[in-house]
C-alpha cells in the first residue's frame, strides 16, 4: 500500500486499534472498554489512534473488514481531513499520474468492488485517500439504508452522475474499450522488450481494466442482445461481479 508521509496531518484522535495475538490488526473500535479489554486479554491495542495511524494500518482494505457503520460514520471526517491536507500539499509529479474516476452517488453496487480492487492494486494515499472514503461511504451508506455523507465526497464525484456518463451509444463505448486494450497491449510489449512500461504505465493499466469492467457493466446494462439501447436501469443479463 501507499505509505502515509511522516508529515502528514492533522493528528486527530479518531478511535482504539485493536491488534489480535499475532499482531494483525482485527477491529478499530470507538469504545474505551473493549480497548482496555482486549488489551487485558493479551491483544496489542493502538489506543487514540489517528488518521495517520488508521491510514497507515487499514488501507487499501474495505473499512467494513474493521468496523461497523457507527464507527465509520465517527472516523470518516477525520480521513477526509487527512485527504484534503494530501489535495493541498500535492507531491510534485513530472506529469500528473492517472487517478481514480469521480465516485458519483448513483454508482452502481455492481461496480462498488471492482473499484475497490482496484484501489488495492495500485494504492497510493496521496493520490487515492479520496477515492477511498467516497467508496466505503457509498457501501457502508447503502448497506445501513441511510444518505451518504456529501462532506465527505469532492464537489467533482457529488454532482457526477454514472449515468449520464455511460449513456452512450454502443459504437462508442465498443470504440473506448479497444483503446484501452491497445494501450495495454502497448504496455505489455515495452515491458516484454525492455523489462518495463512506461511511468506510470501500472496505474494506468490497473484503471483501464477497471474501465473495460465498467464499459462492460453500461453495455449489459443499457443495451439489448441486439444493441439497441434500452435506457433502462436494469441490466438485461446477469453481470458476473
Amino acid at each position: 500500500m501507499g505509505t502515509i508521509p511522516h508529515d502528514a496531518a492533522p493528528k486527530a484522535v479518531l478511535a482504539h486499534m485493536i491488534r489480535n495475538t499475532h499482531g494483525e490488526l482485527e477491529r478499530i473500535s470507538l469504545c474505551d472498554t473493549e480497548a482496555s479489554m482486549a488489551e487485558t486479554e493479551g491483544h496489542t491495542v493502538t489506543v487514540n489512534a489517528t488518521a495517520d495511524d488508521i491510514a497507515e494500518e487499514m488501507l487499501p482494505l474495505p473499512a467494513s473488514e474493521y468496523m461497523d457503520d457507527k464507527t465509520w460514520t465517527a472516523i470518516a471526517p477525520g480521513l477526509k481531513a487527512l485527504a484534503d491536507h494530501f489535495e493541498k500539499n500535492p507531491t510534485q509529479y513530472d506529469r500528473w499520474p492517472a487517478i481514480m474516476p469521480p465516485t458519483s452517488p448513483d454508482l452502481p453496487d455492481d461496480l462498488i468492488p471492482a473499484r475497490m480492487n482496484a484501489l488495492g492494486r495500485m494504492f497510493h494515499a496521496p493520490l487515492d485517500l479520496t477515492a477511498y472514503i467516497e467508496l466505503n461511504e457509498l457501501a457502508f451508506a447503502r448497506a445501513a439504508d441511510r444518505p451518504a455523507n456529501k462532506d465527505l465526497f469532492k464537489d467533482e464525484s457529488w454532482t457526477a452522475d454514472w449515468n449520464s456518463i455511460y449513456q452512450e451509444d454502443l459504437e462508442t463505448l465498443d470504440q473506448r474499450s479497444i483503446a484501452i486494450s491497445e494501450m495495454m497491449s502497448e504496455h505489455a510489449s515495452e515491458k516484454a522488450a525492455f523489462g518495463d512500461g512506461p511511468p506510470g504505465s501500472h496505474r494506468k493499466d490497473v484503471l483501464g481494466d477497471l474501465e473495460q469492467q465498467e464499459i462492460d457493466f453500461a453495455i449489459k446494462t443499457y443495451f439489448g442482445p441486439e444493441g439497441e439501447n434500452t435506457q433502462s436501469a436494469e441490466p438485461w443479463t446477469d453481470i458476473p461481479y
